[in-house]
C-alpha cells in the first residue's frame, strides 16, 4: 500500500470510530477529534469537567469502538500498586507461582490487572482533601 493509501485508509478508519462514538456521545465532537489525535499519537489524554458529564461512557466508547479492553480505576487514598496490576506470587502450599487478580478483574480478562488493559480511566482522587495530604501522598 503507498502512502496515501495508508492516509486515506487511515481517515476512514477514524471517521468509522468518530461515527461509532457519536452513537453514544452527543455533543463533544471536538473532544472525540482530540482523543483521536492522542490515539494515533500514542499520547495519553486528561478529561476533566465536573460530575456526570459522560467521561466514563466516552472513554468506554473509545475503547469499545477500537475493540480494546477497558478499565476504570477509582484512585481512594489507600490504593496499592498490586491494586492496579495484580500480584505474582510463590504459593507455598501447591509449590507454583500464581497470579492473584487486582479487585474486580473482570473474567474475560482475569490474568490482568486494571493496569494491563488497553484502555484505563483513572477516577478522581477520592478523599485527598487538604494540599497538605496531596502532596504527601505524592511525595513531595
Amino acid at each position: 500500500m503507498t502512502v496515501a493509501g495508508d492516509v486515506v485508509s487511515t481517515k476512514q478508519t477514524a471517521h468509522h470510530i468518530c461515527v461509532n462514538i457519536g452513537r453514544v456521545i452527543v455533543g463533544k465532537a471536538p473532544i472525540v477529534d482530540l482523543l483521536l489525535v492522542a490515539l494515533l499519537c500514542e499520547g495519553h489524554v486528561l478529561l476533566e469537567d465536573v460530575p456526570g458529564t459522560g467521561k466514563t461512557t466516552l472513554a468506554r466508547a473509545l475503547a469499545r469502538s477500537i475493540d480494546c479492553a477497558f478499565r476504570r480505576i477509582q484512585f481512594t487514598p489507600d490504593l496499592l500498586p498490586t491494586d492496579v496490576t495484580g500480584l505474582a506470587y510463590f504459593n507455598q502450599k501447591l509449590g507454583e507461582s500464581q497470579f492473584r487478580q487486582a479487585a474486580g478483574a473482570s473474567a474475560r480478562h482475569e490474568e490482568a490487572g486494571a493496569g494491563m488493559h488497553g484502555s484505563i480511566l483513572i477516577g478522581r482522587v477520592v478523599g485527598l482533601v487538604c494540599s497538605g495530604i496531596a502532596a504527601e501522598a505524592h511525595g513531595f
